[in-house]
């Protein structure tokens, strides 16, 4: 997993991510 990115840009990807699949 990536753990080298800020939080915020995790959220923001996860975020993403999320719309995406669901």
């Amino acid at each position: 997993m990536i753990s080298t990115l800020p939080q915020e840009l995790v959220e923001e990807i996860l975020d993403n991510t999320w719309c995406r699949w669901t």
